[in-house]
């Protein structure tokens, strides 16, 4: 069974916009078969753990055990994974995901994961698995990052925009049922 590793932002409200996007998603994703991984928490989390549960899959959430906020993970999990710092529960979301989804307006938090993704698979230590960046908003913030950056031929290429959810899946379709 694939496994599929969405970031987003903890503090998105479950009517919002990204909460929906996210809802889309994970609800396409668990009926293509795909196990979800997300942080565990609210906001983007909660909302893609919900609707991955309510189309019959399977959800592991990555949380920390010293949470200085003390946030519970979210109802909807199917299993909890509970790590002892960041750098482990980040390795946890990474390691043996087969595609990456950012849905936009997310905060630090989703920004250290795209470019965590990304630097290991421009280092070779992910090959081939797709980083798909979620919704309209991302286009702006690459746009700025492009006029920064100092990258090598091709790097920008590892990062996939998907303007809706219907994109994602598309980009999702053929890892489906490994």
């Amino acid at each position: 069974m694939p496994t599929a590793t969405v970031f987003g932002s903890s503090l998105a409200a479950p009517g919002d916009p990204t909460c929906l996007l996210a809802r889309e998603l994970a609800g396409g994703l668990a009926r293509m078969g795909f196990t979800l991984k997300t942080g565990g928490y609210g906001g983007v989390m909660e909302a893609a753990s919900q609707a991955a549960r309510e189309a019959g899959g399977r959800v592991i959430g990555v949380t920390l055990e010293r949470d200085g906020s003390a946030r519970q993970a979210n109802p909807h999990l199917t299993r909890e994974i509970r790590e002892p710092d960041l750098l482990a529960r980040l390795r946890t979301l990474i390691c043996d995901a087969d595609i990456f989804f950012a849905v936009e307006n997310g905060g630090p938090g989703t920004l250290n994961e795209v470019f965590l993704v990304w630097c290991m698979r421009l280092l070779g230590e992910i090959p081939g698995r797709p980083i798909v960046l979620v919704g309209p908003g991302w286009r702006p913030v690459l746009d700025c990052l492009r006029g920064h950056l100092v990258l090598r031929d091709g790097a920008w290429d590892d990062l996939t925009l998907a303007p809706d959810a219907a994109g994602a899946l598309a980009v999702a379709a053929p890892l489906a049922g490994r």
